[in-house]
């Protein structure tokens, strides 16, 4: 009779479960939609374009290149050139991140897919630097992949047999991108501090320090030793020539920086979100902190989709940079307030990663050039942040419709990232069908177009399409770029 009055509950849990397995497979899917019509473009096509398949030719290119992204370059010569692998590559390691990050954080499984949303959710310029660019993604998100695995090996295994792992992750994470590097042997750094003051995982973390140190030392000594002059050799270096370029530096990256950051809408909206629906729970009141926390995603919202960043009281670049950087400050040191305030049982855990984001975003102030793709590091400390947030509000559980919303969520994000992606997949397939067949017309001149979305990364194509697309030598047939419904206008003619 028991088992029989029951079976309603077990039910009702299975249907629940069903629901959420549901919105993670349309969320999975979106992705799958998204990686298999990313167009390839800039360092993509010239990477193919080499067409090195021997193992040895790969490292000797990957080496003399040009940096120390050994793993980064090597990766990215077989994923621009296999379809296949460049899919089942993109969707582990994005997955990877989600799944390690909801580990890491130690949240459910329902809260787990507010991570993976967020992960879709990042601002269209981030998410087509990271995701769609394919030699983006090689650098950028595969060393956070290694250092989430880390971080979790040493919090949470204890066997020695994890140690060989952890030092390969170690020292693999540090052959990708240089500013990732610093931070990893920061973070392993204070992860050992940690370890020494409970006296616990200590030999873990001491691994981890070291596999980086290694790792990070033969980094920068591949361009040293190996280093052979290309077209590449002015990429991404360091702004130290004198005190003025060093200060210009800091001015111009600080205000590319902050306006990369202000455009992340949704992570900041959910963050104030979550934090203002627990202070009112626990009946704290601070109007001031409370007001900025609301008013920052307003913000956000304006630079992101009015272009408050280009009003003409606005006159010069220093007014937006204190602009941005001061809405940051405040709702940084309002969000601390409020945590503390709030008496939140993981307090130390948000303002570590608090810092982390902010020490993170420090060794770009003096490299140029930068891109979206180098706060991805950054963005993923908001996010376990605001993963961490949520953990602590239990929001997921404690309100029925919160669920709703986030079922609401899940479909619309998908929706709106699969049409967005078939479209741009087809833009991309008309325009390299359009090229081949001039070129087969023996075409000297090939009119082309960029593509029209901001979710394309779709930069430097007259060089790229000059330097993979020729008869003879590179250069001998001309591109001339054009605005894709002019393009369309003389394509239908």
């Amino acid at each position: 009779m028991e088992i029989i009055m029951n079976r309603p509950v077990l039910v009702k849990i299975s249907i629940k479960k069903m629901q959420w397995f549901f919105l993670y497979s349309i969320l999975i899917g979106a992705l799958l939609v998204v990686i298999i019509n990313s167009p390839q473009s800039s360092d993509d096509l010239y990477f193919r374009s080499k067409g090195i398949l021997d193992i040895r030719e790969a490292c000797k290119f990957a080496l003399y290149y040009g940096n120390g992204r050994f793993l980064g370059n090597l990766g990215n010569i077989y994923l621009s050139q296999f379809v296949c692998l460049r899919v089942i590559v993109k969707m582990s390691i994005c997955l990877g991140i989600v799944l390690l990050l909801v580990r890491l954080c130690e949240v459910s499984w329902q809260e787990g897919i507010i991570a993976l949303a967020l992960f879709l959710l990042m601002s269209p310029k981030m998410f087509a630097q990271v995701i769609v660019w394919t030699s983006g993604f090689q650098n950028y998100l595969p060393p956070v992949f290694c250092m989430l695995a880390c971080m979790i090996i040493c919090k949470r295994c204890h066997r020695k047999g994890w140690l060989f792992l952890l030092f390969f992750l170690g020292f693999s994470g540090q052959l990708y991108a240089e500013h990732n590097t610093v931070i990893s042997i920061m973070l392993s750094f204070a992860f050992l501090i940690d370890a020494m003051s409970i006296k616990k995982n200590i030999g873990f973390s001491l691994t981890w320090l070291t596999s980086n140190l290694a790792g990070g030392g033969i980094m920068y000594l591949i361009p040293h030793i190996f280093y052979v002059p290309n077209e590449f050799e002015d990429y991404q270096k360091l702004n130290l020539f004198s005190l003025n370029s060093f200060l210009n530096s800091i001015k111009g990256n600080s205000l590319q920086i902050a306006g990369i950051l202000v455009e992340q809408l949704f992570i900041w909206i959910l963050i104030s979100s979550v934090l203002l629906v627990m202070l009112r729970e626990r009946q704290i009141k601070n109007r001031l902190s409370e007001c900025l926390l609301f008013l920052f995603p307003l913000y956000s919202i304006a630079v992101r989709f009015i272009g408050l960043i280009g009003v003409v009281w606005i006159k010069n670049s220093i007014g937006i940079l204190v602009i941005h950087v001061l809405a940051l400050l405040f709702y940084m040191v309002a969000f601390c307030i409020l945590v503390h305030r709030g008496k939140f049982a993981y307090e130390k855990e948000i303002f570590f990663y608090v810092v982390m984001a902010i020490f993170s975003i420090l060794p770009l102030l003096v490299v140029y050039p930068i891109g979206e793709r180098c706060l991805f590091l950054s963005y993923t400390f908001i996010l376990i942040i605001a993963l961490t947030i949520i953990k602590e509000s239990n929001i997921v559980r404690k309100y029925n419709h919160a669920s709703f919303i986030i079922g609401a969520s899940v479909i619309a994000i998908s929706a709106f990232m699969i049409i967005q992606f078939v479209q741009i997949g087809k833009l991309d397939r008309q325009r390299i069908k359009y090229v081949e067949n001039a070129i087969v017309r023996n075409a000297d001149s090939i009119n082309i177009f960029e593509i029209p979305s901001g979710y394309a990364h779709d930069i430097d194509i007259e060089w790229v399409y000059t330097n993979t697309y020729f008869v003879n030598q590179v250069g001998d047939i001309k591109f001339n770029i054009m605005d894709y419904k002019e393009w369309l206008a003389q394509y239908n003619k």
